[in-house]
């Protein structure tokens, strides 16, 4: 089964090239001299690949047929309006072509562009996937200039016909891959990044937010900061039920991500004003530790800060909070905080123990 699926996309690829001459022949040469060329395109591919593999590539052939019955067609009828079709058709069987390889399954798409780069490109699942989502972009284009050509064929010149079906496609390539560089750069200009450090804190590199959470391990800063009242009872904040990484767990009062170019500080004084609305008063380091889970690595630089003030929840950063005794925490379910908490808070329960 998987030799028959090689040898259908193989099929589909070389079939394809004949076509694609036509389309880019026809742009420059008359219809005639654009099917000859075209048609001994697909002919030097088939004796080739005969000559090879002694075999007959049917997608081939047929792809051969079309092209030939559309040039006789075109030389035998001269109609206007048959003239006026046939950029819409001919492109039109490019679509039909290209939308069975995008909509089809992965594997088949996956074994397409192996055979587009013959085999010479060590192609990641995560380009494949970019790679697609921009054909489709494209895919979307043709359609649009396709039934635009069939528009012309019966509302238009035929002056405005060859300026769409010649100049209007290089206009719609453009304006997509226009498109994908403004999202590209959108992309780029407002993604947050933040620091790759070693085991020491000193700083290596720097990578996306998104990359650090993708299993990379790189290790990267965050700042906690544990808030404590007079009474001795601590504030937790519940995770947001949106979030990627324990949703709608009991959490650290403060907890964040330090940004690139920013310091341990600064990263501090940000996370508490945007998760609780106050500001480090007489807050004190706790300790540093890393933190390592199945999608990511983290040095944690943990703070305490005791306080008479209430916190203010942002409820873009969590779903609610609250104070808690030392008891409820002990004595609740493990399973309602995070494990990072957890083990936190039994460092910092042992801690307080001991003044």
């Amino acid at each position: 089964m998987q030799k028959s699926k090689s040898s259908f996309t193989s099929q589909l690829f070389w079939g394809l090239i004949p076509l694609v001459v036509f389309i880019l022949a026809e742009n420059f040469l008359e219809t005639t001299l654009s099917v000859i060329i075209s048609v001994s395109t697909g002919a030097l591919i088939f004796a080739i690949q005969y000559i090879r593999e002694k075999t007959v590539d049917k997608f081939l052939v047929l792809d051969i047929a079309v092209l030939t019955a559309l040039g006789v067609s075109t030389i035998i009828f001269h109609s206007e309006l048959f003239l006026k079709i046939k950029p819409g058709f001919t492109q039109l069987l490019f679509l039909i072509y290209l939308g069975y390889i995008l909509f089809g399954n992965d594997a088949l798409f996956s074994k397409f562009v192996a055979r587009f780069s013959f085999g010479k490109i060590n192609i990641t699942p995560e380009t494949l996937l970019l790679l697609k989502k921009n054909m489709k972009l494209m895919f979307y284009a043709f359609t649009v200039h396709t039934l635009l050509l069939f528009y012309a064929a019966f509302y238009l010149t035929m002056t405005q016909i060859v300026f769409i079906s010649g100049i209007g496609m290089f206009i719609a390539v453009g304006g997509v891959i226009l498109v994908m560089f403004i999202v590209k750069w959108i992309q780029i200009r407002f993604k947050e990044f933040v620091p790759i450090i070693d085991k020491n804190g000193n700083i290596t590199g720097k990578a996306s937010r998104d990359s650090v959470h993708n299993g990379s391990m790189a290790l990267h800063p965050v700042v906690h900061v544990h808030i404590l009242n007079e009474s001795g009872q601590i504030f937790l904040q519940k995770r947001s039920l949106k979030a990627k990484i324990q949703p709608g767990k009991w959490d650290t009062s403060v907890g964040g991500h330090v940004k690139w170019n920013e310091t341990i500080e600064k990263a501090v004084e940000r996370e508490m004003l945007e998760e609780t609305a106050l500001k480090p008063e007489n807050i004190q380091h706790f300790l540093n530790y890393q933190w390592d889970t199945d999608v990511e690595s983290e040095l944690v630089f943990s703070y305490v800060q005791i306080t008479n003030k209430e916190p203010k929840i942002n409820p873009k950063e969590a779903e609610q909070g609250r104070w808690w005794t030392f008891p409820q925490i002990e004595t609740a379910s493990p399973d309602e905080f995070t494990p990072n908490f957890i083990h936190e808070f039994k460092l910092l329960r042992d801690a307080l123990k001991k003044e």
